[in-house]
């Protein structure tokens, strides 16, 4: 346990988040890995679009936490007043495909991921993305929902102090 621990991240042993995890080495060693993944570069969908599916998935649960920090990667600062005063606002900002298809794509996933079909996927290849950064978007979005959803029981969404 405490070797995937300091695997984690630097701050693990003093984050409840980590030492939930932890009591399941090979589960936290596998979130490790997929958040490692979709966090790598070079692998098919930019970190700006990334960025932006976080940020969709974090306003949707609440967590201004995970957004503040994520806001500044995304490098649109209109974007992000945007949606940090509501998704729709966000979605209204912008007329690039690619951008409201992942926003849609993460907001659909984010609140019904129960009702996610292969048809849901469908907006994000008819605004050019291909298959890889298809899965990137997904696996983006669940990851991160996860996240937030976890990390707020466990009160660990203190607000960022932000320029937002």
């Amino acid at each position: 346990q405490l070797d995937v621990l300091d695997q984690s991240h630097p701050q693990a042993r003093a984050e409840s988040y980590y030492l939930l995890l932890a009591h399941d080495a090979a589960t936290l060693r596998e979130r490790n890995g997929v958040f490692n993944g979709i966090n790598a570069e070079g692998y098919g969908l930019s970190s700006r679009l990334k960025a932006l599916a976080t940020l969709a998935v974090s306003r949707i649960n609440g967590s201004r936490y995970c957004a503040a920090t994520v806001a500044q990667e995304l490098q649109d600062e209109g974007l992000v007043q945007a949606l940090f005063a509501e998704l729709p606002q966000g979605l209204a900002y912008t007329e690039d495909s690619v951008k409201l298809a992942v926003m849609r794509t993460a907001a659909e996933l984010t609140r019904a991921p129960e009702k996610f079909t292969p048809q849901s996927v469908q907006p994000l290849f008819n605004s050019g993305l291909d298959q890889a950064q298809a899965l990137e978007v997904i696996l983006t979005v669940a990851l991160y929902a996860w996240e937030n959803r976890l990390r707020q029981t466990l009160g660990d969404a203190e607000p960022a102090q932000t320029a937002l």
